[in-house]
């Protein structure tokens, strides 16, 4: 699931969306229920065609005429057919080899509000110009030689039906670093505008998990495949355990990486997110700091460093709290925290001259690591820094918004997310942001319903994996969902701290893992097992050209950026 970052006021401390995933505690509904009424006797056609400027890159002019965009006519809401009908998008690119084809492999990229295009068509071409003879990535050469990769566009992304209600957002603070009753107040008036800006197009409504997965299986019956093969990231993991529970005879393999915990829903995840970023921040910085006070001069007194980081003046902490990633940046944003603090009104220019002539510590290397990256908190405490987001705004925010809006219920009394902010604010400084939101505090009754998971039970076997240390989807909350599902494995690459984690490295468990369950559906022999991660590069062994590894390399940090950015 991506986090969109949206900036109100025109400064980046103005507003902050972060992850927030899972599924709600609706009703339960049993699998019987989703057995599509009204849905027509014979599946839609695809118009299969070139794609449109909304899909661009070095891998368009790759794959060739592998690369297909098409669109489909589906209910506005399958469960009354009568409402009308959108176009649905979907994005393929088919099988290397054809006459080796042996099947459809459906990918969902995250988000919600991802776009699918990108990813799909840079993770084919990575598959394809693979060398089949890779110790590590040698099945993933045969999944693009054998398999056509398609993907449904979410509906209201561009390609379908747009959704986009282009919110306008009044400007409050961070809500982890200013708890004052004026931004309190500010922050719910912003949610009072999402819920004008947004319900207002009636096609709200059905921006959700729950018709994405019938849109799904309409494809699937659409393009004849017997069974439905996923590979699913994120919030795709949360749309592959939907529609598994809601259409278990239809699975085929499921491939779920870097899962939310989708027995829980989006606020509880949104905390779980913020503790996990809490715990980066005491594993790489504090405690560190803490083993060496000599080096950093901070103390050893781990609460009263907390206190003193909790502390911050409110725009020091909004700007640097969720970056500070080792002792030096530590370090570096305690002390400039009390420059600030003694003079409110200190220019740029002020504040890096001071920068560069403080001595931070009196071992040269650490001296100029804590300067490095003071330099950095000053850029972003001036707004400097331009962090690229995957999902800007328009309608990946909007869709963003509508799934979490309407896949689960949340409380909606602004009381409630107050406090929530202050607990989160006191529990942990280092990774809370405003996850305590009220996000849906204004967006009116759902149509939506939460399926049961029982029947996902049935399904035949599922295999997760997953980054040891993944700060978006914690692997703390992905193993209550491995826990609750029987028929799943789960694989961990551990010291990892990535996210969307298979074709990312060089990690033999996780690589030839999931290549092999895609291709066979075979599970690992332990239903749960781990291995060291790898760097990508420190496994292989140049089987390829140069300019192909070059290539493979560039695509493998392309996909590692989509997950990069601290949102």
């Amino acid at each position: 699931m991506r986090v969109p970052s949206l900036h109100a006021g025109g400064h980046p401390a103005g507003f902050f969306f972060t992850w927030l995933i899972g599924i709600g505690c609706s009703v339960a509904i049993t699998a019987t229920a989703f057995a599509t009424p009204g849905a027509p006797s014979t599946p839609p056609v695809i118009s299969w065609g070139t794609c449109g400027p909304h899909v661009q890159g070095q891998s368009v002019d790759a794959l060739g005429a592998r690369l297909q965009c098409g669109h489909m006519e589906a209910p506005v809401d399958h469960l009354r057919p009568e409402v009308g009908t959108i176009d649905v998008g979907l994005i393929r690119v088919t099988a290397a080899d054809p006459q080796r084809r042996e099947g459809t492999i459906f990918y969902h990229p995250g988000g919600p509000g991802s776009e699918p295009s990108g990813p799909l068509i840079e993770l084919a071409e990575l598959w394809s110009i693979t060398d089949a003879a890779d110790p590590i990535h040698g099945g993933q050469r045969e999944l693009a030689d054998r398999y056509d990769l398609v993907a449904v566009v979410h509906r209201g992304l561009p390609g379908g039906r747009i959704f986009d209600c282009s919110p306008v957002l009044s400007t409050f603070h961070v809500l982890a670093s200013d708890r004052s009753k004026e931004n309190l107040h500010a922050a719910d008036e912003a949610a009072r505008d999402l819920g004008f800006h947004c319900t207002r197009d009636s096609f709200h409504a059905y921006v959700s998990t729950e018709q994405v997965a019938y849109d799904m299986d309409l494809a699937r019956r659409a393009l004849h495949e017997d069974k439905l093969n996923f590979y699913g990231v994120s919030y795709g993991t949360w749309v592959g355990a939907w529609y598994g529970a809601m259409f278990p005879q239809n699975v085929g393999r499921m491939l779920l990486d870097s899962s939310m915990n989708f027995t829980a829903n989006f606020a509880d995840a949104a905390t779980a997110t913020a503790q996990e970023r809490h715990r980066r921040f005491v594993r790489l910085a504090l405690k560190p700091a803490i083993a060496q006070p000599a080096l950093y001069g901070l103390g050893t007194d781990e609460e009263a460093i907390l206190a003193r980081f909790r502390n911050m003046p409110q725009r020091a902490l909004a700007e640097w709290a969720t970056h500070i990633t080792s002792a030096e940046a530590l370090t570096a944003a305690l002390v400039m925290a009390d420059w600030v603090r003694a003079h409110p009104f200190i220019t740029e220019k002020e504040l890096t001259e001071r920068v560069e002539t403080q001595t931070f510590s009196h071992v040269l290397g650490i001296d100029a690591g804590i300067r490095s990256f003071a330099r950095h908190l000053v850029a972003r405490y001036f707004g400097d820094v331009n962090e690229p987001s995957y999902m800007a705004g328009g309608s990946a925010l909007s869709v963003y918004l509508a799934v979490n809006c309407n896949d689960t219920e949340r409380p909606t009394d602004p009381a409630y997310w107050n406090a929530l902010a202050q607990t989160h604010a006191r529990l942990y400084p280092g990774g809370s942001r405003n996850e305590a939101f009220n996000l849906c505090g204004y967006w009116g009754k759902r149509v939506t319903r939460r399926p049961s998971l029982e029947p996902l039970h049935a399904a035949p076997p599922i295999l997760m994996v997953h980054a040891e240390y993944d700060d978006f989807t914690p692997l703390s909350n992905a193993s209550i969902a491995w826990n609750a599902l029987g028929n799943a494995s789960m694989i961990v690459a551990r010291g990892m701290s990535g996210h969307g984690i298979f074709s990312d490295s060089d990690t033999p468990c996780v690589e030839q893992g999931a290549a092999t369950y895609l291709l066979t559906g075979k599970t690992p022999e332990h239903k749960f097992s781990s291995c060291n991660a790898v760097v990508f590069g420190q496994g292989r062994n140049g089987r390829s050209s140069a300019a192909t590894e070059q290539r493979i390399k560039a695509l493998r940090a392309q996909h590692a950026a989509r997950w990069a950015s601290d949102f």
